[in-house]
């Protein structure tokens, strides 16, 4: 902690060292002497007999001495050195008094403001005592010894008193003259912070009224200065609408805000002219009050741009503008991950040009780079926006089909070689034809292949090569013995699943999902199981990639949508509402008629639209954003709710939940699982619980296992959590019969 300041005028602390011990020395000789002649003074019989001047010089002589000495200390405060020199003064008065009961007024003026005067202690006390001492001399003259001490120790005494009230009350009014300078300078400090920062300030008070602003806010919103001046926010509002693209949810932001004043925000905002800002609040507290609210606006425009140009670079190829081969190869491994999960995941065409060597080698390579362009622009103009098309190096291209079987392959394979084979160059005066030859693999099939042939590109290079090894311009299909081995399993499927749906050997089982806040369960997700020839219970993996490949989950999905729906009447008529979860396949997303026959059903059974919640994922959506976007309009006027499965399993996931009107977002059960101990994870799932909250969506977490994960979904806002640790999936018969009472 530091030392008290020393008072203005104060003597400065001595620390003897050297030179000044010998003077610290001399001063207790001179002050011993002069002690010694005070006490001879003071014992003379006889008043007067003693030069008065000689005993003043002398005390004076021996108190300067002493005070000396007592510097000697450390720290001194001033209200320690003042009244030192009181006592020491009044040592001198008393030497006086007692030599001449009624000295001069000018021999007291002496010793009162001389003393003071010559130390530099406090002139202001010395006068105070002086004028104490010749107001009682006057007022009241001693007549004796005995009246002359009474007097000098009252105002003694009172000078003491008076001089420590006004001590105090300095130190107060410098101490308020201080605040108030420290108030200003703060004050000062900020208006230069405010208008030196990179950002946009705006401050509002709890009733939502403008009371404090940058320049530089104005220069952003390009708000005239006189609309933000009147502190009207509703009318600055009014300017920013104007420029945004999403005016509607800026402004249910501000609404979302305003009903809970103590959220703090972060979003970005997207101009009609392009540009980008950043938008952060937090609300303004006073002690435990809320009493307006702070927003902060940067311009992002440059580095979003320099961002949205990095990433362009990393995923692209620079001469033809395609993916590259590091981001194909991310797709494709994606596509794998949700093949080895869901039985499915589409087909890898690997084209090669034939004899590309010699036109590098007749036209140069300049006219090699233009025929790559050329021939980049003709995939990529038939295929669809949901195909991944790719420049792996030199005259490579690649292609991923999500979603497809061999037959589409095919089908696609023959457009490009005919797109190739038709099409025609002509570099400096000269015709130039190329064609090329295609391999074809499936990404889900990953058993039974040769070495070097464990990834559906490798798969696809090989039979690129029997391509050209037959004659060139042509494609040709990957198929190992185990491939030609599954083919038959497949063909024996699609005929159980046939009968399966004949025989009505399908079967409904119910997954419970709890509602966190509540602690109920809430719902129940339907889940299909098939009964083989043995009448063993086969999991969805073993038939459902099948079905939809051979075009058969348009039938089974209605089926599931007949019992979700007679299951849901069947609970309301015993008197309990039942909400479930019904999964949607691609097929169905794209078939017109499907919503007009669940519109059909619900009128028939006369249930509540709202207890069916449809599924989709982001794979279904993306095949027809059009015909996803009106599918899902045409059920959600109905009552019917939606929800986006394995959420943040696709790039494509934030992109899609902006613009389907769905109700739920399920996290994708790869953040949930290890969420406990993984950084990563637990980064995920708060970013997409933010986001849900945002734009007014739900969160249900999948493949929860244990308890502490339900405590972090919890801790986290997760609303709904679904798993094992909830509840694994049973018949629902079971969960459903007449003599259970449902939980919600």
């Amino acid at each position: 902690m530091s030392s008290a300041p020393a008072a203005v005028g104060a003597p400065p602390v001595a620390h003897p060292t050297g030179e000044g011990r010998f003077k610290a020395l001399a001063a207790t000789l001179l002050f011993v002497a002069g002690a010694t002649l005070a006490l001879v003074a003071i014992a003379l019989p006889h008043p007067g007999e003693v030069d008065e001047r000689g005993i003043v010089l002398t005390a004076s002589t021996a108190y300067l001495v002493g005070f000396l000495i007592w510097l000697r200390r450390n720290r001194v405060t001033p209200l320690e050195l003042k009244l030192a020199n009181t006592c020491g003064t009044a040592l001198v008065t008393c030497c006086v008094l007692f030599t001449d009961s009624k000295p001069s007024p000018y021999t007291l003026l002496y010793i009162w403001v001389g003393l003071y005067g010559f130390y530099f202690i406090s002139l202001r006390w010395g006068v105070i005592q002086t004028a104490l001492i010749g107001a009682s001399y006057t007022a009241v003259p001693p007549q004796n010894l005995m009246d002359s001490a009474l007097v000098t120790g009252t105002v003694l005494v009172s000078g003491i008193l008076v001089a420590v009230l006004l001590d105090r009350l300095t130190v107060a009014l410098d101490s308020e003259r201080r605040s108030a300078s420290d108030v200003r300078s703060s004050l000062s400090l900020l208006e230069a912070t405010l208008e030196s920062t990179a950002d946009g300030i705006l401050v509002v008070d709890a009733h939502g009224r403008i009371v404090r602003f940058n320049q530089k806010f104005i220069e952003m919103w390009r708000i005239p200065a006189h609309v933000v001046e009147g502190g009207d926010d509703r009318a600055a509002i009014g300017y920013v609408l104007e420029q945004l693209k999403e005016p509607d949810r800026f402004l249910k932001k501000i609404e979302d805000l305003y009903a809970d004043p103590t959220t703090e925000s972060y979003d970005i905002l997207e101009f009609k002219d392009g540009r980008v800002f950043e938008r952060y609040s937090k609300p303004q507290q006073t002690e435990a009050e809320i009493v307006g609210r702070v927003w902060s606006f940067r311009d992002i425009t440059d580095r979003d741009r320099f961002e949205s140009e990095l990433l362009y670079l990393a995923d692209h190829d620079v001469l033809t503008g395609l993916f590259n081969r590091r981001r194909f190869e991310q797709d494709v491994a994606r596509r794998v991950a949700y093949a080895a999960r869901y039985g499915t995941g589409g087909v890898v065409l690997m084209l090669d040009l034939d004899d590309f060597k010699d036109v590098n080698d007749t036209l140069g390579h300049r006219a090699g780079d233009e025929l790559i362009k050329e021939v980049a622009q003709l995939l990529a103009g038939r295929l669809r926006r949901t195909d991944s098309v790719a420049r792996l190096g030199g005259d490579e291209f690649a292609v991923l089909l999500p979603e497809a079987d061999t037959e589409d392959a095919c089908k696609t394979a023959r457009a490009l070689l005919n797109a190739i084979r038709t099409h025609r160059s002509s570099f400096c005066g000269r015709p130039v034809r190329v064609t090329a030859s295609i391999g074809i693999a499936l990404v889900s099939d990953t058993a039974g292949h040769e070495e070097g042939e464990d990834e559906p590109l490798g798969r696809a290079d090989v039979a690129m090569y029997e391509a050209k090894e037959s004659g060139r311009d042509r494609y040709a299909v990957y198929v190992s013995q185990s491939h030609r081995e599954s083919m038959e399993a497949k063909l024996e499927m699609i005929d159980r699943i046939r009968r399966a749906l004949e025989q009505d050997l399908l079967q409904m089982y119910c997954q419970p999902i709890l509602d966190l806040r509540g602690g109920r369960i809430s719902q129940y997700e339907l889940l299909l199981r098939m009964l083989d020839d043995d009448g063993e219970v086969l999991p969805p993996k073993a038939f459902l990639g099948t079905a939809e490949r051979y075009g058969l989950m348009n039938e089974i999905d209605r089926w599931v949508v007949n019992q979700a729906i007679g299951l849901v009447a069947d609970c309301g008529r015993r008197g309990h509402r039942l909400q479930l979860e019904v999964n949607l396949s691609a097929k169905s997303l794209g078939d017109p008629h499907f919503p007009g026959w669940v519109e059909e059903r619900l009128a028939q059974e006369g249930i509540d639209a709202s207890c069916l919640i449809f599924e989709i994922t982001e794979t279904a959506a993306i095949a027809n954003m059009d015909v996803a976007k009106a599918f899902v309009n045409r059920l959600t006027s109905l009552g019917c709710r939606f929800a986006l499965d394995d959420f943040g399993a696709g790039f494509g996931s934030f992109h899609y939940v902006k613009y389907l009107p769905i109700d739920y977002v399920k996290i994708d059960g790869d953040f949930v699982r290890n969420l406990v101990d993984s950084g990563t994870d637990q980064s995920v799932v708060l970013a997409i619980v933010q986001l849900a909250r945002d734009l007014g969506k739900k969160t249900i977490a999948e493949f929860v296992g244990d308890e502490a994960t339900v405590s972090r979904l919890r801790e986290y806002g997760v609303d709904f959590a679904q798993g094992f640790h909830i509840g694994i999936p049973r018949p629902a018969q079971e969960v459903l019969a007449p003599d259970v009472v449902l939980a919600s």
